[in-house]
């Protein structure tokens, strides 16, 4: 270690950046992380951030840079500078994103003009812009790639030409490209710059595909997207080989610039990494015996060859290194070889990546996505497959197919501007392995007979292992479809005293002393105490009797004013927690009555209630009525099967043990229902055994609760990436709008008014069903026995009164 230290050689190298690049790229401890482990040299940067890229400034920070001894350049400048960089010296170790015409010179961002002309080749026409004096030269530099296969097609035409310094210009040059052209190469030099042609396509209506020249050398940090129907194609270039960027972030991270500014490490941090990477081999290359050999004192800045002496030169091809970009290889003029370029294309659903480029095999097109964007092409109709299962999808006279399915491939139509085939499912199953092969939708898929699967089909983790799911456009639930008993569909009626049955006997007895200890405890303070002077001479002597007690009690039990008032505290507080006591009793009395009333009629009406999903299950397997079967190519057997509920792994055993319950189709298991008289009890999900259950002739009816939540999402190959994001951005839209729920709406409600569903609106039926004589009966009976007893008390006062007349004559 310590011969190692002695033996470094400190080397300047002046490093000129611009504003948009950071403090930290001039540190010593940044420069480290680019040394090679086994390098004698050691670089010390001579960091000169420029506030704009003009070439007086550049003049002046080469020759501080010469006059400071260093022996190197690195200059991060836009390309419209690099020929005035160059200018500087051809015998200078120099390193810039450009490169120049010096023996000396190397370019770390590599070349995409082959790539660019490889892509367009095939294109009608195209139009050009460009922001850089060398716009002109990279134009002819794609017609002569295009060229050079020798390809008998003629080349594409050129629709527009034009050099814009900013957005308005920009969108002139729009308007003036024809309305046919959808090809458009970008030779931009800022990648945001790119991004926004792109959009201002996409507002301006314009079906576009753009692709920039750049290349990026940083994946984007977000997940980018271009609104609209326009697409920006990237050329990135494909890191390997060398420090990663995860790796080189990670470590831009322990780096301060004392401001705490700069916390993301931006474009020019890799440029500068992979420069460092290059200045090493060179100098390694020439060797350090000529760094003593002259003094920089007098160096000419504008003849500027740091003391290299005459004739000394490099072998580019020799160079070797790797850095962040990739391979750090040249050929004899300096330019980046050696380099793969990955196709990023961005449209509104994203980015992703769709092949790769190299200056030996050329465009490679990943065969998937290739695949994916012939298919996508406007022209090609989306396979979409279904199942017949009421109301999603049916099959009427003349092979039309209606439902909701087709509504819903209608409106992808209609939102995604893509033609769209829809064709029953050959086999009729939903899918599942049968002897080691999918069959069924997922099997359709899976095999690329189709391209989407749309369906009540189900998301599994074994269908999620062979194809791939997108957005999620209806839930529900897993319930049992059962015969509905004849008795039950009537409402049941309330007996006649059902008023006196709310509360039980002992009730109304303890409510009856009540009242009689009430007036008991009345009398007897009325009579103990006494009322004051002032109203016993106004008091009548019947008002504290035994009889004007109760009925000061009775009155106060019904809310009514007798006309006797307490007049001692006592009495008072008496009377006082009577009163709370009656309130309270109305109270409970309405209640309960309401309650039973309710409850008696919940069970008229929803006769399914006595009998949970889960109460069903019990019963099949501790009594074996009802048989439960379910569709066999369906997810339901399967949950059952791998259920950790010790009730629903029975089931599952079950019905892996009697095949014979299991049903092809969900018609077969309906039919089997209507045929069981019974006996015969079908699971299925709760929206299309809804659907049945409201259907004639109503003799259907579903259980109550779910046994597990289902989620249906349409179903694409795997690795379709493109296609799945186009069918979720239209789903998400349709949901935004409403679609989907007019939808729900239209073929749940609007087609289910043939029955009266058990399931739903189960309040408004209880209340609109008015109580008969017969049920209010018992009140009136009540009535009339009272108006009897008071006509006998009239005879029986009469007489008595009759008596003490005649008495008193």
């Amino acid at each position: 270690m310590c011969v190692t230290i002695f033996a470094e050689r400190r080397i300047k190298i002046g490093v000129l950046s611009g504003p948009e690049s950071s403090r930290r790229e001039g540190s010593d401890k940044f420069w480290s992380f680019a040394r090679p482990p086994a390098s004698p040299l050691r670089l010390e940067p001579l960091p000169y951030r420029l506030p704009k890229w003009s070439g007086t400034e550049i003049a002046k920070a080469v020759c501080d840079a010469a006059l400071s001894g260093a022996r190197g350049l690195v200059v991060l400048c836009p390309r419209r500078l690099s020929a005035l960089v160059d200018a500087y010296s051809s015998r200078l170790p120099l390193v810039s994103p450009w490169g120049g015409q010096g023996a000396l010179h190397a370019a770390i961002v590599p070349d995409a003009v082959g790539a660019a002309a490889d892509i367009v080749r095939g294109d009608d026409s195209f139009a050009f812009l460009y922001d850089t004096d060398t716009g002109a030269d990279h134009l002819s530099s794609v017609f002569s790639g295009i060229l050079q296969e020798g390809s008998s097609r003629s080349p594409p035409r050129v629709e527009g030409f034009w050099r814009v310094h900013g957005h308005n210009e920009s969108l002139a040059f729009l308007h003036m490209v024809p309305r046919n052209t959808t090809r458009a190469i970008v030779d931009v030099g800022d990648e945001g710059a790119a991004d926004e042609v792109a959009r201002l396509f996409s507002a301006a209506g314009r079906e576009v595909h753009a692709l920039w020249m750049g290349p990026a050398l940083m994946p984007a940090r977000r997940s980018s997207k271009v609104s609209g129907r326009s697409t920006l194609t990237k050329l990135q270039v494909a890191s390997g080989g060398g420090m990663s960027l995860e790796d080189l972030e990670n470590r831009w991270k322990t780096l301060d610039d004392g401001r705490g500014d700069d916390k993301d490490m931006p474009v020019s941090s890799i440029l500068t990494h992979d420069a460092i990477r290059v200045m090493y081999s060179m100098l390694d290359q020439l060797g350090t015996e000529w760094l003593d050999l002259n003094s920089t004192a007098d160096e000419d800045c504008f003849n500027f060859t740091a003391g290299l002496p005459e004739g000394d030169t490099l072998d580019m091809q020799t160079l070797s290194g790797s850095g962040v970009t990739g391979p750090l290889k040249f050929d004899e003029n300096g330019k980046r070889a050696g380099y793969t370029l990955d196709v990023i294309e961005t449209n509104s659903f994203g980015s992703r990546k769709v092949g790769t480029w190299t200056r030996s095999s050329g465009l490679r097109w990943d065969r998937m996505q290739a695949e994916q964007a012939q298919r996508l092409k406007r022209d090609v109709p989306i396979r979409v497959t279904s199942v017949i299962n009421r109301p999603f999808l049916t099959v009427k006279p003349g092979n039309q197919l209606e439902g909701y399915i087709p509504d819903l491939v209608k409106a992808l139509r209609n939102v995604t501007g893509r033609p769209f085939v829809l064709a029953p499912v050959k086999d009729g199953r939903y899918g599942y392995k049968l002897d080691g092969r999918w069959v069924g939708m997922i099997g359709e898929v899976f095999y690329n007979e189709t391209d989407v699967a749309l369906a009540p089909l189900t998301k599994t983790p074994l269908r999620s292992s062979v194809v791939t799911f997108g957005k999620t456009f209806m839930t529900t639930g897993v319930t049992v479809v059962m015969l509905k008993p004849p008795a039950q569909t009537h409402m049941h009626s309330i007996g006649p005293f059902f008023p006196f049955t709310v509360w039980a006997p002992e009730t109304w007895a303890v409510s009856a002393l009540l009242l009689l200890a009430a007036a008991a405890l009345g009398h007897a303070a009325g009579r103990f105490i006494g009322a004051p002077d002032r109203v016993r001479a106004l008091e009548s002597k019947d008002e504290l009797s035994p009889c004007g007690s109760l009925w000061y009690t009775c009155g106060a039990l019904l809310w009514r004013d007798t006309g006797i008032y307490p007049h001692t505290f006592t009495h008072r507080a008496l009377s006082w927690s009577w009163w709370f006591l009656c309130l309270v009793l109305g109270v409970f009395y309405v209640t309960s009555l309401t309650s039973e009333v309710v409850r008696i009629r919940t069970t008229a009406v929803s006769t399914h209630a006595h009998k949970t999903s889960q109460q069903l299950i019990y019963d099949m397997l501790r009594e074996g009525s009802p048989i439960l079967g379910t569709i066999r190519s369906g997810s339901t057997p399967s949950f059952f099967k791998n259920s950790q509920v010790g009730l629903y792994q029975e089931l599952g055993r079950y019905m892996e043990a009697r095949p014979d319950i299991l049903t092809n189709t969900y018609s077969e298991g309906i039919r089997r229902v209507r045929e069981g008289g019974g006996k015969y009890g079908f699971l299925a999900e709760a929206v299309s055994a809804k659907f049945e259950a409201n259907q004639p002739p109503c003799d259907i009816l579903l259980s109550a609760g779910y046994l597990a939540s289902r989620s249906y999402a349409p179903a694409t190959r795997k690795g379709d990436a493109q296609l799945r994001d186009l069918i979720d951005h239209a789903l998400l839209s349709l949901t935004e709008q409403g679609v989907l729920r007019d939808l729900y709406e239209k073929w749940w409600h609007n087609y289910t008014d043939y029955c009266e569903d058990p399931n739903l609106d189960l309040l408004p039926k209880v209340y609109s069903s008015s109580m008969t004589i017969y049920e209010t009966s018992g009140i009136y009976l009540v009535l009339v026995f009272g108006a009897l007893l008071a006509t006998v008390a009239a005879f029986v006062e009469k007489y008595v009164a009759s008596k003490r007349i005649t008495f008193l004559e």
